[in-house]
């Protein structure tokens, strides 16, 4: 389903529409993620939108599938700087298109006041995100507030379903390891999955801006932290 804020707005995410998607993530189902694709990053209108949606097949048995294979990545990150407050920043190691992720820890807070986690959580996402916006760097961004996330993925531009809409890309889902096939002689398999999605992988010297951009809005990086994705393993930027 689509979350569309009031007004007439171009897709690009505003700190409004992330406290919006914030606030309806944490009120709804625990399965429920929210997620933003960008215009070269899966979105297909230019219109200011959110995605609603949910892991397996629902009510339906089997359920064969009741979480996102990204989500084995939320265990396994890596600290990336000083936690700032109830905020901590890390990153995925082992995921061919690599991602930032938020995580708000003070769930005393979170039962004190919601509305007061949602707009700093949504600030401190909000601040990289616009950084995004200024580099002209695509991204994904989804909100996964079951475990109180957000992850944002930067990643290259582009339109495989420009000339035809049944061709496979890497938007929203596919990010998180959830693929979307439009034809059966599509022969998608984990090496194909895994191959596009590293297309998908930002040019180093993209990335190395994406480090001094976390630095710039007040993340302290650790050294170790500060590796370049190549889609096969990290590399020290």
């Amino acid at each position: 389903f689509l979350l569309i804020p009031r007004g007439e707005h171009p897709q690009v995410l505003t700190l409004d529409a992330l406290m919006t998607g914030l606030a309806f993530a944490l009120r709804s189902s625990p399965r429920l993620w929210v997620s933003f694709n960008t215009i070269g990053a899966g979105a297909s209108v230019n219109h200011l939108h959110l995605h609603g949606f949910f892991p397996g097949t629902g009510g339906v048995p089997p359920r064969t599938l009741d979480v996102f294979p990204f989500e084995q990545q939320l265990s396994k990150l890596q600290l990336a700087a000083k936690p700032r407050g109830p905020l901590t920043l890390s990153r995925t190691t082992a995921w061919p298109l690599c991602a930032w992720v938020f995580t708000w820890t003070d769930e005393e807070a979170l039962k004190i006041d919601s509305k007061l986690m949602e707009r700093r959580m949504a600030e401190f996402v909000h601040a990289f995100i616009e950084t995004l916006q200024v580099l002209d760097i695509a991204h994904n961004v989804h909100i996964r507030m079951a475990q109180r996330k957000v992850v944002v993925f930067p990643r290259q531009t582009l339109f495989e379903q420009s000339h035809d809409v049944t061709q496979l890309q890497v938007s929203g889902h596919e990010v998180l390891g959830w693929w979307v096939v439009a034809r059966e002689d599509h022969e998608l398999d984990g090496t194909l999955a895994e191959s596009m999605m590293r297309r998908a992988q930002l040019p180093k010297t993209m990335q190395q801006k994406v480090l001094k951009a976390l630095e710039w809005i007040g993340w302290s990086l650790f050294e170790d932290a500060k590796f370049i994705c190549d889609g096969e393993a990290p590399t020290q930027a």
